[in-house]
């Protein structure tokens, strides 16, 4: 009974707004699921200005499902989210923070803390002026499942770092990019999104005119596409990526391809190429790419593909991850009388905002 309680005391001190997720607790006693999620892995945190750090990490996973994720700053939770992506906001210039992330499913049960990531804030700006706001926000419904959103590109005094998108006033993600997919929505649903442009200071403009789309009836199509092959991540700069893969294959046919940074999407294409903008320099960046068809059915995630952007002084030419040691490698053989040429490709195992929340501490007993 002492755990029904402190969970049901953790969601309501979180807010209205998760009342149906403190209802999917109720009937907890019932359960006889007693197995806690897998602990969420390869937690990465971003300073991307003065005041805020971002979050990602992969998903974790659990026998019956994963209903969301604690957030601890420093050790103490400071919010509550059901994506696997965090904003920390309101933090203090030029100050190292550390994180963990626990994962809850819908009986209670809570896996081990993450490994801990840290970051330090950027040091204070005196910019203090908003971008404009995004305008020219289109929503199109592409499948019983996918809505494209794209707009016309917000201006700053300095600066656009990137965008947060809201379906239904809550955020789902974020895009360097003016253009974003949503995925995985029920269909024949009418979903209602809005924008807010952010610059490298941590300024938010206001928020975009509202748009509308509903999703398409199911199609009889249930299949699959391929699952892209051959990912190639190239820095090409201090602030740049490019990524090209192998195209997959439908029975009906291949429409696009959602592009995923760390475990988050960030873009989609049309094409077997991408370009990820508005990078950090001398950061490293592990990608994956799903297909999807027109009936909304997605591919399996590709084999991640990892790089590295320059640094901020370097003029040399983008490389991989693991490219210097096989130069090195090669180098060896070559004294010998060998010769080795390869193309090197090293998969490894990521912006919703946080919602500001406190918890209270509860004890599984």
């Amino acid at each position: 009974m002492r755990l029904r309680n402190h969970m049901k005391k953790i969601i309501y001190a979180l807010g209205g707004s998760l009342a149906m997720l403190a209802l999917s607790f109720s009937p907890v006693l019932a359960i006889t699921d007693t197995t806690p999620p897998s602990l969420p892995t390869n937690l990465t945190a971003t300073a991307v200005s003065a005041s805020q750090i971002n979050l990602t990490w992969t998903a974790s996973t659990d026998d019956v499902a994963v209903a969301a994720y604690l957030v601890f700053r420093n050790g103490s939770p400071i919010g509550f989210v059901m994506t696997n992506a965090f904003n920390d906001i309101g933090l203090t210039a030029a100050t190292a923070y550390t994180y963990t992330v626990r994962a809850l499913d819908t009986s209670g049960n809570a896996s081990a803390y993450s490994a801990a990531a840290s970051a330090t804030t950027l040091a204070a700006s005196t910019d203090t002026t908003a971008p404009s706001a995004p305008t020219n926000l289109t929503a199109t419904a592409i499948s019983a499942g996918q809505i494209n959103l794209s707009w016309t590109a917000a201006t700053d005094n300095v600066g656009v770092a990137s965008y947060l998108v809201f379906r239904n006033g809550s955020p789902v993600g974020y895009t360097n990019t003016t253009a974003f997919s949503d995925t995985g929505l029920t269909a024949t649903t009418t979903y209602t999104y809005t924008l807010q442009a952010l610059d490298t200071s941590g300024n938010n403009s206001a928020y975009s005119a509202a748009v509308t789309a509903t999703t398409l009836a199911v199609s009889g199509d249930t299949i699959a596409p391929s699952v892209p092959t051959g990912l190639i991540a190239s820095a090409i700069s201090s602030s740049q990526i490019n990524l090209i893969w192998t195209a997959a294959t439908d029975n009906v046919g291949v429409t696009g391809y959602t592009v995923l940074r760390n475990g988050t999407p960030i873009g989609t294409a049309t094409s077997t190429t991408f370009s990820d903008t508005g990078l950090t320099a001398a950061t490293a960046y592990t990608y994956t790419v799903k297909a999807f068809d027109a009936a909304g059915n997605l591919s399996a995630e590709s084999s991640p593909a990892s790089a590295t952007t320059l640094s901020s002084n370097s003029n040399n030419r983008g490389r991989h991850d693991d490219e210097d040691e096989n130069e090195d490698e090669n180098e060896d053989d070559n004294e010998h009388g060998n010769s080795a040429f390869g193309l090197s490709h090293q998969p490894e195992s990521n912006h919703g905002q946080g919602n500001g929340y406190g918890l209270y501490k509860h004890n599984d007993d």
